[in-house]
Formats: C-alpha cells, structure tokens, sequence
C-alpha cells in the first residue's frame, strides 16, 4: 500500500509537469509568434520608407526634400527619424536639418547588398542618442527607440532574440539571454523546466529565438506540487487498500465455493466407515473437496 502511495504521488507529480510543459510550450509559442509579427512590421516599415527615399526625384537635402523627409518620419509608426547619406555620412535629416560638415557613420554591423544595419550605436547628430540604424544607397532611416516598448520588460524567466536566419547579426534582444543558444531545440516529450521556440519570417531574413526558464512546477508552485503529490498519495493508497480488500474477497470460502462450483473444480471423495469392534464396513462419508 505504501509503494502504491509513493507510485501515485509521483505519477501525479509527473503528470502535472507534462501539463506544466504543454501549457508553457503553447505560451512560449504564441509569444514567440506575436514578437516576430512585430519585428517583420518594424522590417516592413523600414524597407518600404527607404524604397520611398529612394524613389523621390528631388535634390537631396534641399528645402522641398526636408519637408518631404519630415513628413515621412511624422507619418512613420517605427521610425525616429530620416535622413540622407552621401559617402558614408549623414548629409541631412527630418529632425535635424542639414549637417556641416556631414556626420560620418561608423561600418555596418550587417551589411547584405546595398542594404546596411547599424545595431545599438550612437546616433552621430547626438551622441547621448543609442539607436538603430538602417540604409539603402542614400537612403537612411533611424529606428524609434520605442519600437519595441511592448517587449522591453518581459518575465524574469524569458529571453528573446532577433536574428538573422544564420544567427550571425542580432538586431534585438529581450530579457534574459546569457546562455542562449539560437539553434536549440527540445524533444516533445522533454519534461525539463527550459522551454525553447524559434519562428522565422517568410519575408525578411529575420528569426524570433525564445527561451523560458524555470518552467517546472516544483520551481514555479512549490504548494501545488505538494499538493498534487498528496492527491496522488491519497489516490494511489486508496488503490493499495482497494486492492487488499479485493483480494480478501476473493480468498473468501463462499466465493472460493462460487468459483469452484462455476468452473466444475469439486471432486467427490468416499471415505469409509467401519466398526471398531469387527472393522467391517458400515457405511462411508462423502467430501466434496
């Protein structure tokens, strides 16, 4: 009965942190899917501004293309700013007007083509100013520092990259993340307490790296742990004193009767009786064992 115990209260025990893992596989999951939405939007906002940049027929830096670069950035939901580049410098910008002499930029971080990434720099019209940047050609855009405010204070426990598909550049990252690990993947029927996920994007060279930690029940409810090990003590004990009374049933004499009767198990015996005096034969006794 004790062993019986000890077996449920750890069957229940595991049991609960399969569910423990599923549901913190399914949330994992749709976070997962929700940031890399957002990141392919702020991609989809930067791609199609720089092409507008590109596609404007008026002297850069003039008065006509300022006001044109102002109404970009003031219609941007992303974007802090706009600018123009010429040689590698900044020669003017929506927020910032015209610059004399041009503000050089740093290399890329990243660069694929004609398009550059500058990742968590400072911004050369202010260095107190740390931002991301992006070009193509003359074109030049500045990421709003607010563009991931939904994301900047995350669980504790999550960590979260943006990378590239080979995981050589990472444009942002999220929470916790020492350690992590862009390739990672989990058996489905792993029962640990690290979760992993990782979503790509159809249209940019992007991915979403997540990690959740400390997804183990004993580490996140230690009451419901102990808990579902007393349940599954109790349980498992109720099946122990179950199963000794059944087996007491079954070694009953009216139900041993019942069996032997059912399968045709009795055999008829004769035992003789005789008289002590003359030891003959008076009659016999009849068992049925």
């Amino acid at each position: 009965m004790l062993l019986l115990a000890l077996l449920g209260a750890l069957l229940t025990l595991l049991a609960g942190q399969a569910l423990k893992v599923r549901s913190d596989r399914l949330w994992l999951a749709g976070f997962t899917e929700r940031l890399l939405e957002h990141a392919d939007s702020v991609a989809a906002t930067t791609h199609l501004t720089l092409g507008q940049l590109r596609m404007t027929r008026t002297a850069a830096c003039s008065d006509e293309d300022l006001a044109y670069l102002r109404i970009v950035a003031f219609n941007s939901r992303f974007l802090r700013d706009v600018d123009r580049l010429h040689d590698g410098a900044i020669t003017c910008s929506a927020t910032w007007g015209r610059f004399v002499p041009p503000r050089p930029m740093p290399p890329p971080n990243l660069t694929h083509g004609r398009m550059h990434w500058w990742t968590a720099i400072r911004d050369p019209a202010e260095p107190r100013l740390v931002a991301d940047f992006a070009a193509f050609g003359d074109a030049f855009v500045v990421t709003s520092p607010t563009a991931f405010d939904s994301y900047a204070h995350i669980d504790p426990d999550i960590g979260a990259l943006v990378v590239t598909r080979d995981g050589g550049h990472r444009y942002r990252t999220f929470g916790q993340t020492d350690r992590m690990v862009q390739d990672a993947a989990e058996a489905d029927y792993g029962l640990g307490s690290v979760r992993h996920a990782r979503m790509c994007s159809r249209d940019y060279d992007l991915c979403v790296v997540t990690r959740m930690r400390r997804s183990s029940l004993l580490e996140q409810s230690l009451p419901a742990s102990v808990g579902l090990c007393l349940l599954g003590g109790l349980v498992g004990g109720g099946a122990g004193v179950a199963r000794m009374l059944y087996r007491r049933y079954r070694r009953s004499l009216p139900v041993q009767l019942r069996r032997a009767l059912a399968r045709d198990g009795l055999t008829m015996h004769y035992q003789p009786l005789r008289r002590i005096a003359d030891r003959s034969l008076v009659g016999a006794e009849v068992l049925a064992r």
